[in-house]
């Protein structure tokens, strides 16, 4: 499945989330404050989008932010509350949801019974065949 595919199989909030012009300022404006250039502005948005397409787990997202933007702890982890706060809790409903078809594919197996899948040897006319 393509990225765009992937995009528009999401629910519409999270599709909004990600097309937000307030998603962007906000990434924007938190990356100029710590004084990142375009590129580590651009890592920011990147994992934001990651998480809102749910490539990404949300609970990994303060550690990975601070190791791509390579700011100290401290920073990262208040950024990180910040985009908690304004872009992930909106819609954190979805992101911590499930698939419904991951779910189903996670179903136990059921049982096969063996004798039944070789039914066929025991026809009688199977034996019938094989006494002559």
């Amino acid at each position: 499945m393509d990225e765009l595919e992937k995009f528009y199989n999401l629910p519409q909030d999270l599709q909004d989330a990600i097309v937000s012009e307030k998603t962007a300022l906000t990434v924007y404006d938190l990356g100029e404050q710590a004084g990142l250039d375009e590129d580590g502005i651009g890592k920011i948005g990147s994992l934001v989008k990651a998480v809102l397409m749910k490539e990404f787990p949300l609970s990994d997202f303060k550690t990975e932010l601070e190791l791509r933007t390579q700011l100290d702890v401290d920073r990262a982890l208040k950024i990180a509350e910040i985009i908690d706060k304004e872009i992930f809790d909106p819609v954190k409903i979805y992101l911590l949801k499930k698939e419904e078809k991951e779910v189903e594919q996670k179903e136990e197996p059921k049982e096969i019974n063996v004798f039944e899948k070789q039914s066929h040897v025991f026809k009688d006319g199977y034996r019938e065949m094989s006494e002559d």
